[in-house]
């Protein structure tokens, strides 16, 4: 109602009561009508200061703040959110992933971004809590390809100035053996075989281990490798120097 309705019996106009939004006749007491209910996008003003120029530009400052929110979820970090996904994909302790996630983040500040570099900074925080996570895990779970994922890490390396040395041979030992169910003396072997070509070989350690369990124990190869992520020809490469005495600082 623009105006206060009249009081068909008393003829006297009608009163607003604020807190029902309701006129009645301060002589007879009869309701008379409700108020127009507030247009949206306002506060409650006094009479006469509600316009709809007021609407528009409630309503505008509305819109610019969806917009400002939308515009950042966007940029803000499509690198981090992909390493959060690619940690939760591989199963990583909390710790893990919110460091891996920390690195993402001064990734950034370094405008380093991409699937590559939430790749590396996975693999980064995996070395860093050691936690053996084979780089052909996270190739599946990020569609990034190994080279690439150690070329970023490299990067990341450099611009953050940060080290991360590579799992040594017998956490390797320990994950495949837990695969394979392996047990006793099998494990000791290999443990005591890893360490010592891990010191005259320059395989990768994942490599190392593979073989030295390939040597001490009956698992076929094609389980192995499967089981390990190792090629066929390394783990028969650095398992043959085994049996040769001249193998000192050879590649595998």
């Amino acid at each position: 109602m623009t105006e206060p309705p009249v009081c068909p019996d008393c003829k006297i106009t009608g009163i607003l009561d604020y807190q029902h939004q309701e006129y009645y006749c301060p002589k007879c007491g009869l309701v008379l009508g409700q108020n127009d209910p507030l247009p949206k996008f306002t506060k409650p003003l006094p009479a006469g200061k509600i316009t709809e120029k007021t609407n528009t530009k409630i309503a505008t400052k509305y819109n610019l703040k969806q917009k400002l929110r939308a515009r950042l979820a966007e940029k803000t970090p499509t690198t981090v959110i992909m390493t959060e996904d690619i940690a939760r994909k591989l199963s990583l302790p909390d710790y893990t992933v919110e460091h891996a996630k920390k690195l993402a983040k001064k990734a950034l500040d370094s405008k380093l971004h991409g699937a590559r570099i939430a790749a590396a900074c996975v693999l980064a925080a995996c070395r860093m809590h050691t936690i053996p996570r084979a780089v052909k895990e996270i190739e599946e779970k990020s569609g990034v390809e190994e080279k690439k994922i150690f070329t970023a890490l490299k990067n990341l390396q450099k611009k953050l100035k940060i080290r991360t040395e590579p799992i040594k041979a017998e956490e390797w030992v320990h994950v495949y053996a837990a695969k394979l169910n392996l047990r006793g003396e099998v494990i000791k072997k290999a443990l005591e075989t890893a360490k010592k070509l891990e010191e005259t070989c320059n395989a990768r350690p994942a490599t190392i281990a593979a073989a030295a369990i390939y040597k001490h124990s009956k698992i076929r190869l094609k389980t192995l490798c499967k089981i390990s992520g190792v090629s066929h020809p390394s783990i028969l490469k650095c398992a043959s120097l085994l049996s040769n005495p001249e193998h000192e600082n050879k590649s595998c």
